[in-house]
């Protein structure tokens, strides 16, 4: 075993790439894969073919494929960004298993963000906090994350963080993530003469664990023990092999086949700061998969007045699961999270699918296929203040330009020929030229209206689905 732990990292320090893997000493499954990029649609090969393997694909985009003999898959992608896609292969009959990721960037990159800070002190008396004020520009996406770090350690989130900082130099920063893939980050540092109050006392953290080894697959129970020394709140921060993976005094997490380094970091009130990490040899982690897990999907639909929307609910099963996630899919492609779907549809015939994935790694999918008839209101005018799209025709998105002198919100629909709504979003619009993308992925083929509305302003165009 510990030859391998050396092999490993001989090949990240020479070779300068990372996969997540686990298998069986005796058996070999291989997840490695390759990425086909055409437009929005990637195409996916699996490096394993071999009779009996099981394959379960995660695009990165809350969709996924698989457990199944899908040694290929193709996957498009409703909008441009870089996204992680993983590979997870399986043999149950020989007892292997392994794991891989990497990304794959569709279109254009994506739209230009950043941020500043600004921060205000007392400095006529000694020990006052600094009070940081985060100032986000999102570059036209519609939500963000911001992470302060101090000495590059993180220390909270939001727009506002407040904190005392000891005599001396220290390096603040603030990090802008945003739903659309763009990241900034700003930094100052702080001179501090005016702090002459005593250290901080000293903390430090303990963590302990508890695993039952007498079966496979458990989860590893982690604690941690904090002494605040007079401090009167704290923050742990946990991480497994570098990477965050909680937040609080408690971490449950499945531990894959190898060393595992997981790491305990407390940050006080009072600005002190202990780490404590514990290496963890697992060696029984040796599928049979995870708890079993189900999904089924139901549906209603008022019938006897057209156009009118069909609801879908999830009910899932979730074991000895304590969380899950649930996507839907329509003709496979992602449209929505969660335990239930409200859509319009066209006429036409729809696949309705909802995917399970639970924090033990069980997945379940149900389907549900409708076929509609009853869609039969007038299409809406397309006369005056027409707008382009681009590409039209166009397969799985379009593209609508339009310029704001303004930052104002933009409501955009899509309507069937029959004038049914089939698809909508909303997007915070900037000043100057907007490129605004348009998913058409899960609609049939024919023609659509798109409408865009802002201030008092209303346009529409027609574009051709094939």
């Amino acid at each position: 075993m510990k030859n391998k732990v050396y092999t490993f990292i001989l090949l990240i320090l020479c070779c300068g790439w990372w996969t997540a893997r686990a298998q069986d000493s005796t058996t070999a499954c291989n997840a490695q894969f390759s990425a086909s990029v055409s437009g929005n649609t990637v195409a996916f090969r699996a490096v394993d073919s071999a009779a009996g393997v099981q394959h379960l694909w995660i695009f990165g985009d809350t969709s996924q494929l698989g457990y199944g003999p899908y040694v290929t898959a193709t996957h498009t992608y409703s909008h441009p960004g870089t996204y992680r896609v993983t590979h997870l292969v399986r043999d149950s009959a020989v007892g292997c298993f392994d794991s891989s990721s990497q990304l794959v960037t569709i279109g254009a990159p994506p739209p230009q963000c950043s941020i500043t800070f600004t921060y205000s002190h007392d400095s006529t008396r000694p020990g006052q906090p600094y009070y940081f004020y985060a100032q986000p520009n999102l570059g036209g996406a519609s939500a963000d994350t911001v992470t302060w770090r101090v000495n590059d350690t993180i220390v909270g989130t939001g727009d506002t963080l407040v904190r005392v900082l000891p005599n001396g130099a220290s390096n603040v920063c603030v990090n802008l993530v945003t739903n659309s893939g763009c990241q900034s980050q700003f930094c100052q540092t702080i001179v501090v003469g005016d702090t002459t109050t005593t250290p901080p006392p000293t903390c430090s953290v303990n963590v302990t664990y508890s695993h039952d080894s007498t079966q496979p697959n458990q989860p590893y129970i982690f604690f941690a023990q904090p002494s605040l020394a007079g401090a009167t709140s704290d923050s742990v921060i946990w991480r497994v092999n570098d990477t965050i993976a909680g937040i609080g005094d408690t971490l449950v997490r499945v531990l894959h086949n190898g060393m595992n380094t997981v790491c305990a970091n407390l940050v006080t009130n009072l600005g002190c700061q202990s780490q404590a990490c514990v290496a963890i040899l697992v060696g029984d982690t040796t599928p049979p998969p995870p708890p079993a897990c189900s999904i089924s999907v139901t549906v209603s639909h008022d019938s006897t007045r057209p156009n009118q929307p069909y609801t879908f609910n999830a009910f899932a099963s979730i074991d000895s699961a304590t969380s899950d996630s649930i996507t839907w899919s329509v003709n496979g492609t992602a449209v929505g999270t969660g335990t239930s779907l409200t859509r319009s549809f066209s006429n036409g015939t729809y696949t309705v699918c909802a995917a399970l994935v639970t924090n033990l790694g069980c997945t379940s999918t149900s389907c549900q296929t409708i076929t509609v008839t009853d869609s039969t209101a007038t299409p809406p005018d397309t006369a005056g203040q027409p707008i382009r799209c681009f590409p039209n025709p166009a397969y799985s998105s379009t593209n609508v330009i339009i310029t704001l002198k303004a930052p104002t919100m933009i409501y955009v629909r899509v309507y069937n020929s029959m004038g049914g709504e089939v698809e909508e979003k909303t997007v915070s619009g900037f000043r100057g030229a907007n490129i605004i993308n348009v998913p058409l992925g899960s609609l049939q083929q024919g023609i659509y209206y798109i409408q865009l509305q802002y201030g008092n302003e209303l346009k529409r165009s027609r574009i051709q689905k094939l």
